[in-house]
């Protein structure tokens, strides 16, 4: 089975809590099709959905929940057996673990105020990241939470950490933008937190992990390389810029009149722009196509793990979920 990812939906004039999206394992689609996970809110309750995209199957409500607030509610773990629901209150969070299969909680823990949308899962769906916003008077933290269980560990990181990914063997590797003194070059170093001892040390060599996209920036250190964005020619527009971390100058890929995300494909060969109702598709060997184009503006869109398929989450009431197969262009 193959998790396309967590997707946030509107209906009529409820919340919205776009956020990176969630992805799943890159094991093939499975005799059943790929799946889809995606939330829907109304002004009384949030429902966290799933779709068989077997073009046949109906959408089946997994829960429901109405102790929510404005922000995403839900993650799914990338195997597709549990979600996890934040429940926010006014000093903390509980989350509750919801089993996917009959939609029962079974456990639930009280952790620090950290949005869902920002959440990691390791491939195995064994554990998952989240880290707290961070004030004047509290230090930022992350927070690693076991699936099967709920329980968690914590550890302070710096206010500028992304949360990259896990590794093999279960620790989380984050990532910092190192300052530069001028546009034209860039660098980035890589930190991991053990979960077993609750360190967090800097690594000396780059980690074999895929991309994380902030929306401004992706970064892939297994495949080494980077994109971001700087204004573009004559101060017009945007233009998108792939970097090799191993060193070297940055090469402009591609320029847009504007750009609202970008996020580079789990095999590291291309990256995904948006720029309000279009995703173009830039290969890193200079190709570039529009992999989806809608009159909606763009909320959110997320890879599949494989990179096979993009979910597309637009900006308008009722039905907006869209799933393009990479290779094909199919919806």
């Amino acid at each position: 089975m193959l998790v396309i990812g967590t997707l946030t939906a509107l209906l009529g004039v409820g919340r919205s809590g776009p956020g990176p999206i969630a992805s799943g394992p890159p094991d093939g689609t499975g005799p059943d099709g790929p799946v889809v996970f995606y939330e829907l809110l109304d002004a009384s309750s949030s429902s966290l959905m799933e779709r068989r995209l077997d073009g046949q199957s109906r959408a089946r409500v997994v829960a429901v929940r109405t102790d929510v607030d404005y922000g995403r509610t839900w993650t799914v773990d990338p195997t597709g057996n549990l979600a996890v629901a934040l429940v926010p209150d006014a000093a903390d969070q509980e989350l509750v673990g919801v089993a996917i299969a009959s939609g029962d909680p079974v456990w639930s823990v009280r952790t620090p105020f950290a949005p869902i949308d920002g959440a990691i899962w390791s491939a195995d769906g064994g554990r998952f990241a989240i880290s707290t916003v961070g004030a004047e008077n509290d230090a930022r933290e992350v927070v690693v939470v076991e699936a099967a269980t709920g329980r968690f560990v914590r550890a302070t990181i710096p206010d500028d950490a992304v949360l990259q990914a896990f590794d093999q063997a279960g620790g989380l590797i984050l990532r910092r933008r190192l300052p530069a003194p001028q546009a034209t070059t860039a660098a980035w170093r890589f930190l991991r937190f053990d979960p077993a001892s609750t360190r967090v040390d800097e690594l000396t060599e780059r980690p074999d992990v895929g991309p994380a996209s902030d929306s401004s920036e992706d970064v892939h250190p297994g495949a080494g390389v980077a994109v971001d964005q700087i204004l573009g020619d004559s101060d017009e527009g945007t233009s998108i810029r792939l970097w090799n971390l191993a060193g070297g100058a940055a090469r402009k890929i591609g320029a847009f009149a504007s750009v609202d995300r970008i996020a580079i494909d789990p095999a590291g060969s291309a990256v995904a722009v948006s720029e309000a109702g279009v995703i173009h598709l830039v290969s890193f060997d200079g190709r570039a196509r529009d992999l989806y184009a809608g009159a909606d503006p763009i909320a959110e869109f997320g890879w599949s793990s494989g990179g096979d398929y993009l979910g597309v989450a637009t900006d308008r009431p009722g039905p907006n979920l869209t799933v393009v197969e990479v290779a094909t262009g199919r919806s």
